[in-house]
């Protein structure tokens, strides 16, 4: 038995190696989409090496082994552009080259249209435009989540993918990404006293605020985001947005330091939420220059899944105590007759 575990232990670690060897982490690598960072990154790689050099992303072939690199993107809505623009260069001898799309519905992965390997190729070293209906025809309609380049099949060459663009038929460039980079939800506070965890909150919090009606919930963190930000705001329900410019907190070094270079916007946010009966929804927004995201879902007094009413509980409890009681006051009585 040891000897079958330390067999199947090592053909583990082997298969591990193998899996780093061609699949990346996901990295914060940054694309420029449509002429403003995004936070696209890398998906996934083939016998490359990627490096991050600004606003840059850098792909250098290790083997002529099928070198491929691939960036996930946000589902982008086919039914709103006609074409993308990759403004490019290459060091090296062009061979190959192609540019792979994956959708939601046409592609389960990079293998072109149905399988039919429909790949144009970049045909310069600065840009090309790739144009929807005629090249990726039944992509259109449909939403991609994912760009791949084949890096060449010379050992060495370096691609370098300077943006990405995805164009309506009129030429404005559409928003592909969110312009959140990163969100930091830290605290939900009342009276200084946090009800749920210190950091690393989840995007969709429950809160127990029952004990604290006719209060105000503080929703504090921090983000970074890819456009000039505006202001903060919440929704109840879906309701309309309330802002105001005491929900705007000055971010310090260290803030500004995790979110990173590539950040447009950086900023804490101090979002004050009047507490009321019952349950509900509180959405955290932020507003940018490019538009509103939902940053925080926070969920006031959910109704508890799959649990009876206090009432019933306390109910059960009670009958509990009483039939051990019961149960008890028997046994007395048989040992004291006995």
């Amino acid at each position: 038995m040891k000897k079958l575990l330390a067999i199947l232990l090592v053909v583990a670690l082997a298969f591990s190696f193998a899996m780093l060897n061609v699949f990346a982490t996901e990295e914060d690598v940054v694309v420029t989409v449509g002429g403003k960072a995004s936070d696209a990154y890398v998906d996934v790689v083939n016998n490359v090496e990627c490096e991050n050099d600004g606003d840059k992303l850098v792909v250098t072939t290790l083997n002529s082994n099928d070198p491929w690199v691939s960036i996930l993107l946000d589902e982008i809505d086919t039914s709103e552009i006609s074409s993308f623009t990759v403004k490019y260069s290459i060091d090296g001898t062009l061979c190959g080259n192609n540019v792979y799309l994956k959708d939601t519905e046409v592609n389960t992965g990079y293998s072109g249209e149905i399988g039919s390997w429909t790949s144009p190729k970049m045909d310069g070293k600065t840009e090309r435009t790739f144009d929807m209906a005629s090249e990726y025809s039944l992509m259109v309609g449909t939403k991609l989540t994912g760009i791949r380049f084949a890096a060449g099949k010379d050992p060495g060459m370096t691609l370098t993918i300077e943006s990405i663009a995805f164009n309506k038929a009129d030429g404005e460039v559409v928003a592909v990404v969110p312009c959140v980079i990163s969100t930091s939800r830290d605290q939900l506070l009342v009276d200084g006293a946090d009800r749920a965890k210190i950091g690393g909150n989840d995007e969709v919090t429950d809160v127990d605020l029952t004990g604290d009606v006719g209060k105000e919930l503080k929703i504090w963190g921090w983000l970074a985001t890819s456009s000039a930000i505006k202001g903060f705001g919440y929704k109840i329900n879906g309701g309309d947005l309330v802002t105001n410019a005491e929900f705007t907190a000055e971010a310090g070094e260290d803030v500004i330091a995790a979110a990173g270079a590539s950040a447009v916007g950086v900023s804490r946010f101090s979002i004050m939420v009047p507490i009321t009966e019952g349950s509900y929804k509180i959405e955290a927004v932020v507003e940018t220059e490019e538009a509103s995201e939902v940053i925080w879902t926070v969920n006031v007094n959910p109704a508890p899944s799959d649990q009876p009413p206090t009432g019933d509980v306390t109910v059960s409890i009670f009958a509990a105590v009483v039939a051990v009681a019961m149960a008890a006051t028997i046994i007395f009585v048989k040992k004291k007759s006995f």
